[in-house]
Parts: C-alpha cells; structure tokens; sequence
C-alpha cells in the first residue's frame, strides 16, 4: 500500500511551518525509519516553511536538505553533531551563524542567497567544501573569515559583487591549502590582466580553477609567465613538449621490446605444445594400427570386434580434434582464437585460426573418407562387368540457322518486320535510326496516301516510308533510315485530324449557336405602349435559368505550347 502523503500545517496567516509529526509522516512517505533517531538523512527541500525547527530528536542525522525553502536564519541545527553535510541553497538566509558546535560538518551549501560576510566558521574544523556562489558580497575583506577554518580546499566565491582593490590576490594566496577556487563572475576580474596565469602562480596546489582543470603544462607555462614573460614560457613549453615526446619515445621503444621477449616467449612455449601434441598424436596412431590389425584378425559378426571398433571410432574423433589442428598450422597467429585446453587464463593454449580454413580441410576429409569406401574392394561380391553398359559419348548439339547467323552478326528481322519493309535492308547493313521531322507538306502528302489506301494504314505506312527514305546515297554521313509504321501514322493522322478539322467544325458550332440566341430575341417594335412596364421593385414570376458560359472543351486538353512541338516535329518512338 503506497503510504500517505504528509501534510504541512499552517498558522493563522497560512504560512506552512514545520512538526514532529509532518517530519514523522514525511519518513514513512519516503520509507524511512518512523523512529526519529534511526535515520541519517532527512529531505525538508522544497517545502515552503521559513524556520527550522521540530528537529530535536533527529540526533544522528549525517545529511540534511533545507534547499529551496523561505528560511531566513541558520537556527535549531547545534544539536545535530554528527551532521556532515548541509544543502541550505536558494534561500534567504542573510548572515552565516549557528554552524560552530558542527565540528564533523564537510560540506556546506550556501549558495543563492543574501549573505554580506563570510563569519563563524571557526569551529568547523572538518570543513572542506564551501560554496558561496550568487551571494551578496562586495568587498575581499568581508572573506576574512576563511582564514579561520584552515581545512577548506575547495571553495566557491563566483557570481558576487566583489570589487577589485589593492592586495585582493595577496590575500586569497595566503589559503595554500585550496584545491578548487571559483571567482568567475566577480567586477574585480575586469581590472586583474592575466588573472588565471596569476592565480596558478599563486595557489601552489591548485588543481582546478573556473570550470577547468589546472595541467601540468600550464603551471610550468604559468610560473614561467609569471618569471621571465612571454618568451620564457614559451621556452618552457618546448622543453616540456620535447620531454614529454622523448618519454613517449622510451615507452614505445620499451614496449616493443617486451613484445618481442614474449613473440620469443611464445614461439617457445608453442614449439613445445607441437611437441607434446605431435607424441600424443603418434601414440594414437601406433594404438589405431595395433587395433586395426586385431580387427582383421577378429572373427566377424563377435561381441569382441563390435567392441574393438567401438574402440576404433573412439580413437578417430580423438584424433579429429581441435588440438592436433596445431599441427597443420605454420602461423597460428590467425583469427578466430579457439581454446584448446580446459584451464583458463594461459595464453600459450590458444590457438587461433582461420575458421572456413578449418571447415573446408573437413569436408575435403569427409569427402576423401566418403570416396575410399566407395572405391573400396569387395571380395565377397562377384563382379559383372558385362552387366553394366558403356556410357555413350554426348554428340554434340547441331545448331539451326538462326543460331548461326546471330553468332556471325547477322541482324535478323523479329515478328514485327516483314519482307515487305523498305528499311530491312537499312537494318541488316547496320544503318543508325534517325527520329522523322513532321512537317506541313509531310502531312498533306500523308492525308493524300491515306486517302488514296482507304485508311489503309499498313500499306500506307509502307508507301510514306519508301518515300522519306532514300538508300541510294550510300555516303557515311547519309546511312541512316526513319522508322515508319503503322501505329505511329495513326497517331500522327489523329493528330492532324484535330487540328485542321475539329477545332474548325467546333469554333463553326459555336457561332451558329450564337447566331441562333441572338435571332430568338423579339424586336424592339413589337412592344406596344399599352404593355405595362415592370419597374425595379417588382420581381418576375419565374426567374430565367442562368446561362452557363461554354468552354471550348478541346482547348482543356491542348495548349499553344503542344503546337509548337508538333510545328517542330514530334518524337513518336517516346510515345510508344
């Protein structure tokens, strides 16, 4: 069962303050022991209260969250002996105090608050950590209080109002004992020229400063500006370079002879390994021949030879295994590693090889084994070579004509083309395909063949292609043919039946149309001056249908552009 959420109670003015029994409800929300003195860390962040108080019975209490809360006065907190460390950021807290009997107390957080002066920190011996970040500080004196806790090595003084005076590094390098110093943020470093190469130069064994680590390199840099200026940090920079390039040096050159030691090591141990391995291999073998000859000796269909190959299938997977592999390889510095001892971490026992390598030489020795069985002989069997007949040698496939002639290049005709087309000829001997240019003579010379073939347009086809190409120029510049058959005439004809009959006989339509409209209307003189006038006012009985404007449908579909391209000629081939 999730347990209750705990609940501030509020005085009269609805401000929240803390109680022993909110703090007790708050450890059982937060699984916490309900026994006050049991726990060690107690979360108050972000609660909304403005004193600290209720926490009498939390004696051992090791951490404690007050951050983002209204608290303004470090109170009720002396009893807690054993605290170490204390979040009391995002406050607004005005003056350090209440923080003396604290002796076990690490780390202390301050940050984001009202706080003028650093003070009453003396009896903190065990603290080390201080951050004063976004506080309300002006001047380096207000920090004397640092002086008075000598175990501080880190300490956070960035985003204040410190300004610069006269003596303000002086007195911050009197703290040797800082490790990490933060003092970005601050006026004062606005009129400090080259204040991290100081600041290095002045904390001897600073490690960090403003968000990065203090190198090595730049010390040596730092302490060399700080002496001699630019040119004798620079010098020093080269040395420290060339140093530590010869160190890496001394190591490389160290490495590679310790791995030469051990390639000889190694060489060695693997030597032996062969060794060990080839004697093992021939003890094996002397067994599997003094085995084979007692199976031959054995007397068939017996308890004792089922055994004694048994035995012999036994010794052939031993001799198939991986560790004789060792044999066959001259480099066994080849991937995959496989492992061919059962104790662990011994370098000089694994073997790495190439693993299709490895699976290839099997299959050739199941494909070897496989053969000698079939080849092997058969006494007990007769032999009939009568019976088995002579294999017939395969003749040799006759090729057809077709074959022949496009093995020797010949460009043969397909379904579509005829005898009767006038560029086969142009097509064996190789001529090059040229796009025909349509224009308006071409056309009216194709309405003429159309209409002396009764749309015939197979042979009309036949006729217009004779006629546009001309094989009797055999010149290189002139060996090439057009195309024309019957779908592409059809094509063109609907074509040029659209644009010289169709939109005629339409734009003819649409006027007589017109016409009509306009001869239905009575004339002005048929109007008597007895008839009465209808004035704006009125409405007619029955409203007129509205005319609907007509569009020229064809011209939906077609557009000066698309004439254009059939003036300059269209590519039928692509519309196929």
């Amino acid at each position: 069962m999730r347990p209750k959420k705990a609940q501030l109670e509020k005085d009269e003015n609805g401000n929240p303050y803390l109680t022993e029994k909110f703090l007790v409800d708050l450890c059982e929300e937060n699984q916490q022991y309900m026994t006050p003195k049991l726990n060690t860390c107690l979360y108050l962040h972000y609660k909304g209260f403005s004193k600290i108080e209720a926490l009498e019975k939390y004696v051992n209490l090791a951490c404690l969250w007050l951050e983002s809360n209204g608290i303004r006065r470090i109170e009720n907190i002396s009893h807690l002996e054993e605290l170490r460390t204390i979040y009391l950021h995002q406050n607004i807290i005005s003056k350090l105090e209440g923080l003396s009997t604290l002796t076990k107390l690490v780390t202390l957080n301050l940050s984001h608050n009202n706080i003028k002066k650093i003070e009453n920190l003396g009896g903190c011996f065990s603290l080390k950590n201080l951050d004063l970040s976004h506080n309300m500080i002006i001047d380096y004196k207000d920090c004397k209080g640092l002086s008075d806790c000598k175990s501080l090595t880190s300490v956070d003084l960035s985003n204040n109002h410190i300004e610069y005076e006269e003596g303000i590094l002086d007195f911050f390098f009197e703290h040797q004992n800082f490790l990490c110093f933060y003092f970005k943020g601050n006026p004062a470093l606005r009129k400090i020229k080259m204040f991290r190469k100081k600041a290095i130069n002045g904390f001897k064994k600073l490690k960090y400063l403003d968000d990065r680590p203090v190198t090595e390199l730049e010390r040596i840099a730092s302490e060399a500006w700080c002496t001699g200026g630019h040119e004798l940090e620079m010098q020093k920079r080269k040395e420290y370079q060339e140093a530590d390039l010869a160190k890496k040096r001394t190591y490389y050159c160290r490495n590679m002879v310790l791995q030469e030691e051990y390639k000889k090591y190694k060489a060695i141990k693997i030597e032996n390994m062969k060794k060990d391995t080839r004697e093992k291999r021939d003890k094996l073998m002397e067994k599997k021949d003094k085995l084979r000859e007692m199976i031959r000796k054995a007397r068939p269909h017996t308890e004792e030879k089922k055994k004694m190959e048994y035995e012999m299938e036994n010794l052939d997977t031993e001799l198939n295994h991986d560790m004789f592999d060792i044999l066959k390889d001259d480099n066994i510095a080849v991937p995959p590693m496989r492992r061919v001892a059962d104790q662990r971490n011994q370098p000089e026992e694994l073997i790495r090889r190439e693993q299709s390598r490895r699976e290839q030489l099997e299959e050739e020795a199941k494909e070897r084994a496989r053969q000698e069985y079939l080849d092997r002989e058969r006494p007990d069997l007769p032999k009939a070579p009568g019976l088995i007949p002579t294999p017939v040698a395969e003749q040799p496939r006759v090729k057809s004509k077709a074959e022949r002639m496009r093995d020797e290049g010949v460009v043969m005709s397909t379904d579509s083309e005829s005898e009767n087309d006038p560029t086969l000829p142009a097509k064996r001997a190789g001529y090059r395909r040229e796009i025909f240019k349509w224009d308006e003579f071409y056309e009216n010379k194709l309405e003429e063949i159309l209409i002396q073939h009764m749309f015939d347009f197979t042979k009309a086809a036949h006729e217009f292609s004779s006629m546009v190409n001309n094989f009797e120029d055999d010149s290189p510049e002139n060996r090439f043919y057009y195309e024309i058959n019957p779908k592409i005439l059809q094509m063109k004809w609907t074509d040029v039946e659209i644009k010289k009959y169709r939109i005629v006989e339409f734009t003819k339509d649409k006027e007589e149309q017109d016409e009509d409209s306009e001869e239905d209307l009575p004339p002005l003189d048929a109007f008597e001056d007895d008839d009465p006038v209808r004035t704006y006012s009125q409405e007619p009985a029955e409203k007129p249908a509205e005319k609907k404007p007509q569009t020229n449908l064809f011209h939906q579909f077609s557009s000066s552009d698309s004439e254009e391209d059939d003036q300059e000629g269209t590519n039928f081939e692509e519309l196929d």
